[in-house]
């Protein structure tokens, strides 16, 4: 064997030991931020569900521009911006993702509010896309 097949052996194995350790790494990398999120995850979707066992609180009520009237309302309203915020520390997840923009489309389905406005909001398809994520989540950990 010469110099160059050694080389290109070395090479070639090395590349390919470094893909595959890549790929490893992403798997892993992706299992561990699934497991930080499925705990936040299904609190919320608790919450919702909580919430929608009374169907009149299955739509939100706000005033554009006034703190909500019912201390329930704002707990929740806190709850659930929070997840929001908390969302963007797991956008390499395809499923985050996908139930940050479900959540993001039903709150903002008319685009422009006057100050005073009062909107209505159905929480029912939010909490559909939380169980359709919990579902998905569960099932990419194992859980289910």
């Amino acid at each position: 064997m010469d110099g160059t097949q050694f080389v290109v052996s070395m090479l070639g194995g090395g590349l390919a030991g470094g893909c595959i350790n890549t790929a490893f790494n992403r798997i892993f990398y992706w299992r561990s931020l699934r497991i930080k999120f499925y705990p936040k995850l299904s609190h919320m979707f608790s919450t919702y569900r909580i919430r929608l066992q009374n169907p009149e609180n299955r739509y939100m009520t706000i005033t554009v521009g006034k703190i909500p009237a019912v201390p329930e309302d704002a707990g929740f309203l806190w709850q659930r911006n929070s997840f929001l915020a908390d969302l963007i520390d797991f956008t390499e997840l395809k499923e985050a993702r996908i139930l940050r923009q479900k959540i993001l489309s039903n709150m903002h389905a008319t685009d422009s509010h006057t100050d005073g406005e009062v909107i209505k909001t159905d929480l029912k398809p939010e909490s559909d896309a939380l169980f359709e994520c919990v579902q998905k989540v569960q099932g990419k950990l194992r859980l289910s």
